[in-house]
């Protein structure tokens, strides 16, 4: 999927109204990140803004690896500070545009798949491995939690503190659930209680929570 193709699907923006024949628009986007450390060549990078960190200081080291374009609630007047090459894409919200690409990105995956998210305070990882049992039994099923991430009898590789993932590492996996599971479907443990609709936004699920 090329980055006019992403942002037209993820955003509804159309990027040749403001970059006309911008090469960057044709290139194929290799992946999503909001974390700097976790961006490549080819890569979006979501500057969100948080409580401590602004993800826009980040620029310089995101440039220096190739990322296509930027995304993110910078003014275009804020913008004229970062003297980019690229284009920088604004949004009203950050958050909720990291789960619209993400999930674009990777073929909105929750869409083919029959999943069930468990919340609350206790019991998840517990109720999540039950879940998954229970259906494996008759179906092939992934599991996502704090403890492990699987597909049918294997085990996916986690990528750094995987308490509260955010929405790339979750429609990743969700892609690699359709590849490995699908039509059946899926658990997953959802440890964002509270803050659920941004962290895994577009997820279609059952909802089972734990009080």
């Amino acid at each position: 999927m090329t980055l006019y193709q992403l942002i037209k699907e993820a955003l509804k923006l159309d990027l040749s109204q403001d970059y006309p024949h911008h090469p960057q628009l044709r290139e194929e986007v290799k992946g999503i990140a909001q974390d700097s450390r976790r961006l490549a060549a080819g890569y979006v990078f979501i500057t969100r803004r948080g409580e401590v960190v602004d993800g826009h200081r980040y620029i310089p080291q995101a440039l220096e690896k190739g990322v296509l374009a930027i995304v993110g609630e910078a003014s275009p007047a804020e913008q004229q500070v970062f003297n980019l090459s690229i284009p920088y894409i604004q949004v009203a919200d950050d958050k909720g545009a990291l789960g619209q690409l993400a999930s674009a990105f990777y073929g909105r995956p929750s869409e083919k798949l029959v999943t069930f998210g468990v919340t609350g305070t206790d019991g998840k990882t517990t109720t999540s491995y039950m879940l998954y049992h229970l259906l494996s039994a008759k179906y092939k099923t992934g599991l996502m939690s704090t403890a492990s991430v699987r597909v049918g009898q294997q085990s996916l590789e986690t990528v750094g503190h995987f308490t509260s993932p955010e929405a790339p590492e979750v429609q990743g996996f969700l892609a690699a659930f359709v590849k490995g599971v699908y039509p059946c479907g899926g658990g997953v443990e959802q440890s964002w209680v509270g803050d659920e609709e941004a962290r895994a936004p577009l997820l279609r699920s059952r909802h089972l929570h734990q009080p």
